[in-house]
């Protein structure tokens, strides 16, 4: 799901196109064209095969984050998943950042920061030109760490704290953020709060986080996590 956060002063008219994305705009409009952005396929004709030119439009004023989860299994659909997410992002004149909303990695989460799934499930298949300098913040999920898996909830925090670069104790990109099990992070406009809700019982947690809240000035304000906080 791709988000665009305009002035909250203005209306925003939420739709959503073939292409599953859905868009908030600064005012209403009509019925959105075949992409919820207004621009065409970003795979291209199915018709003729003819690719479409990935800088499909200039970019818009606003902050704009694509919302993922459920993505760790390293499989082609991933890739797929990956290719699609960066051409979209290109579609709509660039991205500001990712949210991942949990079960990075199938079926146990990962041992430590040099378990080999960092390549296969993270960095390989969001090797993308669309997705190249965006910051992944990333949380928790049930299959990550807990009762049902033998995750490391460390080792997705320290990942982020390695050095980048190709050799042993490093990491090929800055993509990945998990500067805790629960934190909060600005993007343009926006405020995100990442929150672990394999933890919901965890009191310092829910304080931490609504002193955060309160102390936001963002004019937008984001909260997400693996599991609905309500039902």
């Amino acid at each position: 799901m791709l988000v665009a956060c305009s002035k909250p002063t203005e209306r925003v008219a939420p739709s959503a196109g073939a292409s599953g994305v859905t868009a908030a705009s600064g005012a209403p409009s009509a019925a959105p064209p075949s992409d919820a952005l207004g621009a065409p396929n970003p795979m291209g004709d199915p018709a003729t095969g003819a690719s479409a030119d990935p800088l499909v439009r200039p970019r818009k004023p606003g902050t704009r984050i694509l919302a993922l989860g459920d993505t760790g299994e390293g499989n082609e659909a991933e890739r797929a998943n990956g290719a699609m997410t960066s051409a979209v992002c290109q579609a709509a004149g660039g991205c500001d950042a990712v949210l991942l909303a949990g079960d990075n990695f199938y079926e146990g989460g990962v041992k430590g920061t040099d378990d080999p799934q960092w390549q296969t499930k993270f960095e390989q298949p969001f090797d993308q030109p669309g997705l190249a300098k965006l910051p992944f913040y990333a949380v928790l999920g049930n299959h990550d760490y807990g009762p049902h898996s033998q995750g490391s909830k460390p080792a997705q925090i320290e990942y982020m704290k390695l050095p980048i670069g190709t050799g042993p104790g490093q990491r090929p990109s800055p993509k990945w953020n998990m500067p805790a099990a629960y934190y909060s992070a600005r993007v343009g406009d926006v405020e995100v709060f990442a929150i672990d809700t394999m933890d919901f019982a965890s009191t310092a947690q829910r304080e931490e986080m609504k002193s955060k809240v309160a102390k936001s000035t963002a004019p937008w304000k984001i909260v997400f996590g693996h599991h609905p906080r309500f039902t």
